[in-house]
């Protein structure tokens, strides 16, 4: 991920980049702008999870480290199904719990030896609990396998705004790779090419606005940022 302007990121995902604009509401609560679509987006940390919540839609996301077992929701652990030493493989069963009256059972989500069990049969856990470590023998993490997210719909259509636009889009760009933001020799080529080819496609009334506005926005250049190359939002 770059920060490419103040409030401005490109998020790099599926080999596709993603254009997306960050307000601030709150401690937890951003309003992000992608292609001209507003979404409205909760984050909160909890233990090795961020728990979003995306117009009224709730997600969890796991950040834990390969090898860990955890539970994924409350409940009494049942039938523990490896012991210290076992050899598993990704999707193995190791564990059961019981949650809401329905027994679950818990799969590994790498291949390897388990090193510790950490909890016992008929105990509460709690969401987030680990239930087993693994360690990953060859040392490359084999996961279970796990679908893909995709980004189609949210990659920017440039195709949908017109040229004056495409060239205020390159001006904006190039002014804040002069003020330090996060821009490679390609991006730079790519503007300049830009810039000069939608400028050459509007009309003498829309280049003098474009001019004047270029003219303004070098005018009123704020402090340099420091790199924000991979930060995060």
């Amino acid at each position: 991920m770059d920060q490419t302007g103040p409030g401005r990121y490109r998020v790099t995902a599926g080999g596709q980049a993603i254009e997306v604009e960050l307000d601030r509401l709150g401690g937890f609560e951003r309003r992000l702008t992608i292609d001209g679509r507003r979404f409205r987006v909760v984050s909160l940390l909890q233990g090795t999870e961020d728990l979003v919540e995306v117009d009224g839609v709730p997600h969890r996301v796991s950040q834990d480290a390969a090898g860990v077992v955890r539970a994924p929701a409350p409940g009494v652990v049942v039938d523990l199904r490896v012991q210290p030493g076992d050899e598993v493989s990704a999707d193995t069963a190791v564990a059961v719990i019981e949650s809401m009256k329905m027994e679950v059972a818990i799969r590994a989500t790498v291949a390897g030896r388990v090193s510790e069990v950490l909890v016992t049969r008929n105990v509460q856990v709690d969401a987030g609990a680990p239930l087993v470590r693994i360690e990953v023998v060859s040392g490359e993490v084999a996961e279970a396998a796990a679908p893909s997210v995709l980004f189609d719909q949210l990659v920017s259509t440039d195709s949908l705004r017109g040229s004056p636009l495409r060239c205020l889009d390159a001006l904006r760009d190039m002014r804040n790779l002069v003020l330090g933001y996060d821009f490679s020799v390609p991006d730079v080529q790519r503007l300049v090419s830009d810039y000069r080819r939608h400028r050459q496609l509007i009309a003498s009334d829309d280049r003098v606005v474009v001019d004047t506005a270029s003219t303004a926005r070098w005018s009123r250049a704020p402090t340099k940022p420091r790199s924000t190359r991979n930060s995060s939002c």
